[in-house]
């Protein structure tokens, strides 16, 4: 069993974690970027890369940036003899961006037992606000927190389902998955409770389901919404805000659910800035991007 990662700070500030490979590194520097600039001298930030596959370049880039704020660890962790037995092969994804980086995040409370809390991100954000705001959510006796996915926003704006894609998914939901499709959950950014995680021996639970990951629609994601079901604190949309609510016709409706300003854009899908910038809110992946230490790749694009 490789060493479990110790906190850095005290007192015990919770992990910022990434789960990424070299492939990624670009769009991962915009997020760190966000929240490097977003970050307050008052507050300390833990930040750890979980990977396989990462070169010592940018691992050099990516510290050197990190090193510019004397209040900003960052720190990486090889995840490979974690994993290793795993038949990763059995992990391969539905959906076509998603590869075996994403399941990483099931292993987070195993890697960071020392810690009480862990707040995970997805690396496809921009980050515009103080990340420091979710060290303090009272998670109770609840898992996790995590912001409600866009289609469970959707079958809470509208009574009845209006287009097949959002039938499907409350079909799915409900009937395969057998949770309540209004309390699905983004994955995207999540406060693990790691204390009550390992308490419950929940992460057994989590790995435990990637056996059965090839029959799931939606991943790992189905694996934390099935093992986590009852016990999840929903934080505002204002720290996951999906700008593809493309299925909800009322924006209006949807910017409701706004607790504050958005402090997390989350370009989940396909539809990704860097492949399509004319969609609503790219302006601010871009904003963020010409001040990352990767501009030049953007650039070339």
């Amino acid at each position: 069993m490789k060493e479990i990662v110790s906190p850095i700070y005290k007192p015990n500030i919770p992990a910022i974690v990434f789960t990424i490979d070299d492939g990624y590194v670009p769009y991962f520097s915009v997020a760190l970027t966000g929240l490097l600039k977003n970050s307050s001298a008052a507050k300390s930030y833990d930040i750890v890369v979980l990977y396989r596959i990462l070169s010592a370049e940018n691992k050099k880039i990516l510290l050197t940036e990190c090193q510019k704020y004397a209040n900003v660890s960052l720190r990486f962790y090889n995840i490979d003899e974690l994993i290793k037995g795993n038949d990763c092969e059995k992990w391969v994804s539905n959906i076509a961006h998603i590869n075996e980086v994403a399941y990483y995040r099931l292993y987070i409370p195993e890697i960071f037992a020392k810690y009480k809390k862990v707040i995970f991100l997805d690396a496809d954000i921009c980050i515009d606000g103080d990340i420091s705001g979710l060290y303090d959510i009272d998670l109770q006796d609840n898992y996790l927190a995590a912001v409600r996915g866009c289609m469970s926003v959707y079958s809470q704006v509208y009574s009845t389902c209006v287009d097949n894609s959002a039938y499907e998914f409350v079909q799915y939901v409900n009937d395969v998955l057998q949770i309540d499709d209004k309390n699905y959950f983004n994955a995207g950014v999540l406060i693990f409770n790691v204390a009550k995680i390992l308490e419950d021996k929940k992460n057994e639970d989590f790995i435990a389901k990637l056996n059965i990951v090839s029959s799931l629609k939606y991943n790992d994601q189905d694996i934390l919404n099935i093992c986590c079901a009852g016990r999840v604190k929903y934080l505002g949309c204002e720290w996951n805000y999906c700008p593809k609510y493309t299925r909800i016709n009322d924006k209006k409706q949807y910017d409701k659910m706004l607790g504050d300003k958005v402090k997390i854009y989350h370009y989940i899908g396909s539809d990704k800035p860097w492949l399509n910038q004319q969609r609503q809110f790219h302006n601010v992946f871009y904003c963020y991007a010409m001040l990352s230490p990767y501009w030049n790749f953007f650039v070339k694009q």
